[in-house]
C-alpha cells in the first residue's frame, strides 16, 4: 500500500490536468451549448468520440511512459532493489497506480455529461439510460488497461517507443482505408467508432478480448525488460538477460501473427457470408473542361451530362451578371462530383458543388448552376456581408437567388409549384416578417426549408415594387463603409433598405399583398390539403407518433400521398409559444407536442 501510494504521489501532475480536461469540457458545454438539450447524441458524436478515444490513448500511453522511464531518469532503480519487493511486484504496483489514475479520468467525464443528460430530460424522454452508460463505462474500464500495457511496454524503447506507437496508428488507418477487411481488429482507436443501436452501445468484445490478450503479452514482455533494466548482465539470470532481444522478437512475431490471422479470418468470413467473391468497383477518373467563365470537374462516366451543362453554362453567367450589373469572376471551379442526398447544388467560398446522381435533376442542371451562381455574386456584391448575417438575411439570400432561377432558367408554370408552397405557409400560419428575417426562428416553429418559397415571394415584392436593379442596390448597401454594426432582424432590413433609398414597409405590404393574391388564386388546391393530428405513441420502450386526420377516430385513413414527412424540433419552446402552436398544429398537419 505504501508502494502503491508513492506511485499516486508521483502521478499527481496527471490527475491535475484530469481535472483540468474535466474542467474546460464543462465550461465548453455550458458556454457553446444548452445544457438543459444535452442528449447522449450531444454527448458522443462522430467526431467527439473518435477524438476523446485519441485523447484517452494519448493520456494512458503518457502515464506508461512516465511511470517506467522516471526511475531510469531519476535513477533510483538501486533504491528499488534495496527494497524487500519483487521487480515485478513494483511493476504490477505501477500498473495499477497508472489504471486507477485513468479510471479518475473515465469518471470525471461521467461526472459532467450525467449531470446534464439528467437535467436535459423531458416528458418525451425521460430514461436516464443506464444500459448505455453500464455498457460505455465497461467498455472503458478494459480499453484504458489495453492501452497503459501499451504504453508501458513501449515505455522501455524511450522515444523510439512513442515514433512505433505513431507509425502503427497511421499504417492501420491506411490500411483500413485501403479497404483490407479486418484492420479495425489491430486499431486501438477502433472504440470512437461507437455504435448504438436504440439506447444500447454495441460493444466490440471481440476486437476489445483479442486486443486485451495481446496488451496482456506486452506488459508481460514489458515486466520481463523492467527486471532487467539498470543491472549489468553477470547479475541477471541468463533467461531474464534475453528479455530484450526477446521483447523485441515476440512484438515483432506478435505483430506479423495478428496482422495475418486477422486478414485469413476476415477472408473467411466474407467467403461465408457471402458464397462469392468479393465485388469490384469502377473508380471513376474525373476530367476538366474549361469554358469561358468556368472550370467543370466531372467524373468520366458522367461526361455527357457535364458537356450539356457546359454548352449552357457562359450564357447562364452573362444573364445572373447582368441582372446584378456586376464585373464578372475570374473562372469560377463547378464540382460536378458531389454525392450529397439533400443538395442539388451548393456554393461556398466562390466553388459550386452539384450533385449529378440526383434523380430528375438532368433537365434542371442550367437552374441549378443559376441558383447557385447567384449566392456567389450577393457575396462579391457585399463583401460577404450579407452571409454575415445569415440569420437575418438567408430569406433573402436564397429567395433572391429562387427569384432568378425560377425567372431565367426554368420553365413556365414551375413558379406555380414553390408559390404553392409559400401560399400553403401564409394560409394556415401568417408568419410575420420578423419571423422570417430570422432563420432561427423559423426553423424553431416552422420550417428552415420556408426560406425558397417565402423568400422568393418577397423577392418578387422587392422586384415588382423598386425594379429589377433594387436587389443589386440593396446587396450594396449591407457593404456601405458607414454601416452600423450589431444590427440583426427587422433593424437590419430597415437601416439596409433607407441605406438603399427605398422603404421596408411598403415592401413588406407588398410582400403580403402578393401572398394573399396566391392564396385567393390558390384556394381550391389549398382547400384540398389535410388536416392533420400527430398522435404520440410508446411501445416497448420506443417512442413514435401516429399521423392522423384532425378530429376523426383511429381507424379513418388518410389519403393516399407520395410521401408524407413528419418534423421534430430541435428543442422545447416557450409555455406560451408551445400552446400556442399546440393550439394551431392541426391546421399544419403536424404533430407538435408540449415537452
Amino acid at each position: 500500500m505504501i508502494l502503491l501510494r508513492k506511485e499516486l504521489r508521483s502521478l499527481r501532475p496527471f490527475l491535475w490536468l484530469i481535472f483540468l480536461l474535466a474542467g474546460l469540457d464543462a465550461l465548453a458545454t455550458v458556454a457553446t451549448e444548452f445544457p438543459d438539450q444535452h442528449t447522449i447524441a450531444d454527448v458522443f458524436d462522430d467526431f467527439d468520440a473518435g477524438f476523446a478515444y485519441f485523447v484517452l490513448f494519448a493520456i494512458s500511453f503518457a502515464i506508461g511512459q512516465t511511470l517506467i522511464g522516471r526511475e531510469r531518469s531519476e535513477d533510483t532503480l538501486e533504491f528499488l532493489d534495496a527494497l524487500p519487493v519483487s521487480r515485478a511486484r513494483i511493476y504490477w504496483t505501477k500498473w495499477l497506480a497508472g489504471y486507477l489514475v485513468l479510471v479518475v479520468y473515465l469518471l470525471s467525464g461521467l461526472i459532467v455529461h450525467l449531470p446534464l443528460h439528467v437535467w436535459s430530460l423531458t416528458s418525451d424522454d425521460p430514461s436516464l439510460y443506464p444500459e448505455f452508460w453500464a455498457a460505455m463505462l465497461a467498455m472503458d474500464l478494459v480499453v484504458v488497461a489495453i492501452y497503459l500495457s501499451i504504453g508501458m511496454a513501449l515505455a522501455f524503447w524511450g522515444r523510439f517507443g512513442l515514433l512505433a506507437a505513431a507509425f502503427y496508428l497511421i499504417g492501420t488507418w491506411i490500411l483500413q482505408e485501403t479497404g483490407l477487411p479486418g484492420m479495425e481488429r489491430f486499431d486501438p482507436l477502433i472504440y470512437g467508432d461507437l455504435n448504438v443501436v436504440g439506447s444500447a452501445l454495441v460493444v466490440p468484445w471481440e476486437i476489445a478480448g483479442v486486443q486485451l490478450a495481446a496488451a496482456a503479452v506486452l506488459a508481460l514482455l514489458g515486466q520481463l525488460a523492467f527486471e532487467r533494466l539498470g543491472k549489468h548482465p553477470a547479475d541477471v539470470s541468463g533467461w531474464k538477460r534475453a528479455a530484450t532481444p526477446l521483447f523485441v522478437t515476440g512484438l515483432v512475431v506478435a505483430v506479423v501473427a495478428w496482422f495475418t490471422t486477422g486478414i485469413y479470418t476476415s477472408l473467411d468470413e466474407a467467403a461465408e457470408m457471402t458464397g462469392e467473391p468479393e465485388p469490384a468497383f469502377l473508380e471513376w477518373e474525373t476530367t476538366r473542361l474549361p469554358t469561358e467563365h468556368f472550370v467543370f470537374i466531372y467524373p468520366n462516366n458522367q461526361a455527357r451530362a457535364a458537356e450539356e451543362l457546359a454548352a449552357e453554362a457562359d450564357e447562364v453567367h452573362d444573364t445572373v451578371t447582368e441582372f446584378f450589373d456586376v464585373e464578372p469572376r475570374r473562372q469560377l471551379v463547378v464540382d460536378l462530383t458531389s454525392n450529397s442526398p439533400r443538395h442539388a447544388g451548393t456554393a461556398y467560398w466562390g466553388r459550386i458543388r452539384m450533385n449529378l446522381n440526383a434523380p430528375g435533376l438532368e433537365a434542371r442542371l442550367p437552374a441549378v448552376l443559376g441558383h447557385e451562381l447567384c449566392h456567389i455574386y450577393i457575396d462579391q456584391l457585399s463583401d460577404n456581408r450579407v452571409s454575415e448575417k445569415f440569420d437575418a438575411t438567408r430569406f433573402f439570400h436564397e429567395g433572391l437567388a429562387s427569384w432568378i432561377e425560377y425567372r431565367f432558367f426554368r420553365p413556365e408554370g414551375e413558379r406555380e409549384q414553390i408559390r404553392r408552397v409559400a401560399a400553403a405557409a401564409h394560409d394556415r400560419e401568417r408568419i410575420r416578417f420578423e419571423e422570417l428575417a430570422s432563420s432561427a426562428r423559423l426553423t424553431e416553429n416552422y420550417a428552415a426549408e420556408w426560406v425558397y418559397p417565402l423568400g422568393e415571394v418577397f423577392a418578387a415584392a422587392v422586384i415588382d415594387t423598386w425594379g429589377e436593379e433594387a436587389p443589386a442596390r440593396l446587396i450594396r448597401a449591407f457593404n456601405r463603409p458607414d454601416a452600423p454594426t450589431g444590427l440583426g432582424g427587422i433593424s437590419l432590413w430597415q437601416d439596409t433598405f433607407q441605406a438603399a433609398g427605398y422603404d421596408l414597409e411598403s415592401t413588406i405590404a407588398a410582400f403580403f399583398r402578393l401572398l394573399d393574391q396566391t392564396v385567393a388564386e390558390e384556394r381550391d388546391w389549398l382547400d384540398t390539403l389535410p388536416e392533420l393530428r400527430g398522435e404520440l405513441i410508446t411501445q416497448d420502450n420506443q417512442v413514435g407518433v401516429r399521423i392522423l386526420p384532425a378530429g376523426e377516430d383511429d381507424t379513418t385513413k388518410l389519403p393516399p400521398r407520395r410521401q408524407l414527412f413528419v418534423r421534430f424540433r430541435q428543442g422545447p419552446l416557450p409555455l406560451e409559444r408551445s400552446q400556442e402552436q399546440c393550439d394551431g398544429a392541426r391546421k399544419w398537419g403536424l404533430g407538435i407536442g408540449r415537452r
